[in-house]
């Protein structure tokens, strides 16, 4: 039996990245990113924050085994098009704001007027879109406001799950506090306060990992719980190979539940014994979950 120890978390749902975690300089490589030009810089950054990204080719983020509702939010300084671009392959909510500094989006293939206008000013606009995969649309959200014209279709209808985020933008366009989740950010009806994934782990396990021990001579897995709190799931996961298939429900027997504290339970599961030569890798999954 391995266990995956996922210290990064960077490819999971829920994901959050201010930046302030970040080595100046080149995003590329740093917390799940893919970039060809983006840099982490200190110069200009969303209010109150240290750090932020500034793009001028691409930035791309990228998810495994992405659910079929996602919320992608972000703050983001924008630089204004002079041409209508042209959506990479499997998009499916494209947006762009063209030098009439109008919010422009891709009704499946098809460019409209949001009805959202660019301030004059060069001024921080939180961008977050609705992903709904099972009805192909997405909504769009700016400062909160939900766009009247929508929902829009998809770009290309057969795309079955959500995978990457991808920002394109020139000189001064530049990308702080983004985050993916499964349930509506903070500021949106039925949100959240998304918390960052070291907040998460502290608040949800009290900052201890999961651990592997013996236990009356069995094997079992542990782990934390906050007991009574429904804004927390805890999801035991397994695969037997990380490179094929998905991950599924451990569908392990719990085999204690110990009372720490007025906060915090401690689950333990029986694990099977593999077969010579088998192994299988485990992962807990926690998820904040909305009102």
């Amino acid at each position: 039996i391995t266990v995956q120890d996922d210290p990064a978390g960077w490819s999971t749902v829920p994901f959050f990245d201010d930046f302030e975690l970040s080595l100046p300089g080149p995003l590329d490589g740093q917390r799940g990113w893919v970039s060809d030009s983006a840099e982490v810089q200190s110069e200009v950054a969303f209010g109150g924050s240290g750090q932020a990204a500034s793009v001028t080719g691409f930035m791309r983020h990228v998810i495994i085994d992405g659910p079929a509702s996602v919320w992608v939010d972000m703050q983001i300084q924008v630089q204004l098009s002079e041409e209508e671009p042209v959506p990479p392959e499997n998009s499916l909510a494209v947006l762009y704001m063209n030098e009439e500094r109008e919010i422009m989006v891709f009704n499946g293939v098809q460019p409209v007027a949001s009805g959202f206008t660019v301030p004059e000013e060069q001024d921080w606009i939180r961008t977050t879109v609705h992903l709904d995969y099972a009805e192909k649309t997405w909504d769009l959200y700016i400062n909160t406001e939900k766009a009247e014209s929508g929902p829009f279709d998809f770009y290309d209808p057969t795309v079955a799950a959500y995978s990457l985020t991808e920002i394109r933008g020139g000189g001064g366009t530049y990308v702080d506090n983004f985050g993916v989740t499964q349930v509506a950010p903070s500021g949106l009806p039925g949100s959240i306060t998304l918390l960052p994934r070291e907040e998460l782990l502290a608040y949800a396990l009290d900052g201890e990992m999961p651990v592997i021990e013996f236990r009356d001579g069995q094997l079992r897995y542990v782990h934390l719980r906050r007991h009574g709190d429904a804004s927390v799931s805890y999801l035991l996961q397994t695969r037997t190979n990380l490179l094929e298939g998905d991950w599924e429900d451990a569908g392990l027997l719990t085999v204690t539940t110990n009372n720490l504290d007025e906060t915090f339970d401690e689950l333990s599961y029986e694990l099977p014994v593999e077969e010579v030569g088998g192994q299988r890798f485990l992962r807990l999954q926690l998820q904040q979950v909305g009102e």
